[in-house]
């Protein structure tokens, strides 16, 4: 299993197998994060210009959406990209610059666009363009699903997408529960508030999902590409399999239940042997034997989690 543990925290196995509600981000995470642009519409102004300024912009962010929009402009013949100037971008609300002296802004679009994400190009504060992107739902995704509800766990969205896109996406792989248009704070607010009583688990890829990761209990970083998720989350699944989550929460199950079970022996057989030698039933040796092969018998038991289907997948 290509996962990576890199939790600050001590209990990390304990928290993992109590897990009840599981949270995920949507674009980069229940998606693929290659996206295509599916429509490029121009409302207002040159539409080769408002494409390569919009390229030229999308080279200073790290976004999905940002390299389907350079790669569709290069297949559009737009290769020479000028550099943009006074880049600014903030989390959630879009990018901003300055192309061949004109102010560009591009935002998430307010429009559904019949359940696909969508931007708007602002040009000089005038909507100029709309591009839509098509996504892929990772492979993986319906199985993470199916199996996390077969546990017994609620399952959700939380996404900064816009409701159609957002709820396009919970039907195609039957969750229930999703909000849409979610800042980074709010993402987090909602961990927070369903972490009363409950172990928390939240799954995402990017920056914007970084408060939520640290705020729960568990966090999941999948496919993440800087080092801010990375860091922030407490495990990281390298070959992007979400499959693998409710693997490991059965897995981090099975551990615990060994670990139990060891003491429970331990105890028990510890216990056995002091009675037996009080008693004069059995010698100090005899209870020296007892005890290492009950030591033999731990590990022996702690061995059968190497045959764990969860730990070879």
């Amino acid at each position: 299993m290509r996962v990576r543990a890199c939790s600050p925290h001590g209990n990390l196995g304990g928290e993992f197998s109590k897990a009840t509600e599981f949270f995920f981000d949507k674009t980069g995470t229940l998606t693929e994060d290659k996206m295509r642009v599916a429509k490029f519409e121009t409302f207002a102004g040159n539409a080769d210009e408002i494409l390569l300024a919009a390229a030229a912009i999308e080279t200073a962010s790290k976004h999905p959406t940002a390299k389907a929009v350079v790669e569709y402009a290069k297949g559009a013949g737009i290769t020479d990209l000028p550099s943009p100037e006074n880049v600014r971008e903030a989390v959630g609300e879009g990018i901003s610059a300055e192309v061949n002296g004109k102010k560009y802004r591009i935002i998430k679009s307010a429009e559904k666009s019949d359940g696909q994400t969508a931007s708007d190009v602002l040009e000089n504060g005038v909507l100029a363009a709309r591009i839509s992107f098509a996504e892929t739902v990772r492979a993986s995704a319906r199985e993470a699903v199916d199996s996390l509800k077969a546990q017994g766990c609620s399952v959700a969205i939380l996404s900064g997408d816009k409701l159609g896109a957002v709820r396009a996406m919970a039907e195609k792989l039957g969750i229930e529960n999703y909000r849409a248009d979610l800042l980074p704070h709010q993402k987090l607010e909602a961990i927070n508030a369903a972490k009363s009583g409950k172990t928390v688990c939240m799954v995402g890829d990017g920056v914007n999902d970084s408060p939520s990761l640290a705020a729960a209990d568990v966090s999941v970083a999948v496919n993440a590409k800087n080092d801010i998720a990375l860091n922030t989350a407490q495990i990281a699944i390298l070959d992007s399999d979400l499959g693998k989550i409710a693997k490991m929460r059965t897995l981090s199950r099975s551990v615990l239940n060994t670990i139990y079970t060891n003491i429970t022996i331990s105890v028990l057989v510890n216990i056995t042997s002091v009675l037996l030698a009080l008693f004069g039933i059995i010698t100090p040796v005899w209870g020296a034997l007892i005890h290492n092969a009950s030591s033999v018998g731990v590990v022996g038991n702690s061995a059968r989690l190497l045959n764990s289907k969860a730990l070879k997948k």
